[in-house]
């Protein structure tokens, strides 16, 4: 029996497109996401959406789309005082987690990370503490969570803790149901995967062993960027400062997109592992721009994806692998 894996990267705003071609996909199927993938793994938004997925009485594509265009302006705001006091972002985070953690709260409620009707794999990383030794990746499993509930959490901190984006949210302090276990200081899981593909699927093989296995991975961008040796070799910190965050990003990511191309792309056999991404400009890398000019932007750059995809026959491809009766 194929065992079908959707994977969706960390991107903020830019998770729009992810959205949109789950939206689509939706369409062409007439069934939920959760529905259609056997295990849901994500990183930061694509952590949030995992989790919305995978809720009992599911969340669909739709209802994510709405969440970006509605609410992403509430979670990306600060108010005049705040952003006085925090020195516009040098002294404190960017922007206060209230209206995050409200909407979280909303969406999930009081839901367990054992309830899910699909299973997800969430990511984020664990901070140093006095109780807590040395820096770790901390990574939510459904299926561990049924088995332990010291590792069962309410999903909606799983969702607040894979999106505690440094710069941006001040850290999670997270506990297991198990109240005498410690509690965690975590950060996004983007500091340890944006792409949570390898990672994740590493993770299920011990619980979910099968050789017939499918995976769409959901990107949310990539820079055009192209560096010559006459340009960079005389740069120094102000410019490298500039730059790491996004190859740092990108090179998990690639690293993580081309290990899985390998392990599921077989020469002479049918694809079995689908990477769906697409270039952006850089004014379109803003991880926290709800402009709506920037959202139609990410939109446009969604339908590019879907397009090509179906026009390839790829997107038909896939649809008959995750849901035969398409």
């Amino acid at each position: 029996m194929t065992y079908r894996i959707l994977s969706i990267d960390g991107g903020g705003i830019i998770g729009l497109m992810p959205a949109l071609i789950l939206q689509a996909i939706e369409k062409k199927t007439d069934k939920k996401i959760g529905q259609l993938f056997d295990v849901i793994l994500g990183t930061s938004i694509g952590g949030i959406m995992a989790c919305g997925f995978a809720k009992p009485n599911p969340k669909s594509a739709d209802d994510m789309v709405r969440l970006f265009r509605e609410q992403g302006e509430a979670i990306f705001s600060r108010t005049f005082a705040h952003m006085i006091l925090s020195l516009g972002g040098l002294t404190d985070p960017i922007y206060q987690e209230h209206a995050l953690e409200d909407i979280l709260q909303d969406i999930l409620g009081d839901t367990k990370l054992s309830e899910v009707e699909t299973d997800i794999f969430v990511t984020s990383y664990k901070l140093a503490t006095k109780k807590n030794k040395g820096n770790d990746p901390l990574f939510f499993n459904s299926w561990r969570a049924r088995e332990s509930v010291q590792r069962d959490y309410y999903l909606r901190d799983v969702a607040r803790a894979t999106s505690a984006a440094p710069v941006y949210f001040v850290p999670e302090t997270i506990r297991p149901l198990e109240r005498r276990m410690p509690d965690s200081l975590v950060v996004d899981g983007g500091v340890v995967a944006a792409n949570p593909s390898l990672c994740g699927y590493l993770q299920t093989q011990p619980y979910h062993k099968s050789d017939d296995i499918v995976m769409l991975s959901l990107g949310t961008g990539f820079s055009k960027n192209i560096y010559e040796s006459a340009d960079v070799k005389d740069w120094g910190a102000a410019q490298w400062v500039a730059q790491l965050p996004r190859l740092f990003i990108e090179g998990g990511s690639d690293y993580a997109h081309n290990s899985m191309d390998t392990l599921l792309n077989k020469e002479g056999q049918p694809k079995r592992y689908f990477r769906y991404n697409i270039a952006l400009d850089g004014d379109e890398f803003a991880l926290d721009a709800t402009d709506s000019d920037t959202l139609d932007r990410l939109s446009t750059k969604a339908q590019v994806i879907i397009d090509y995809k179906t026009k390839t026959g790829e997107m038909d491809e896939l649809l008959q692998l995750i849901n035969p009766t398409s």
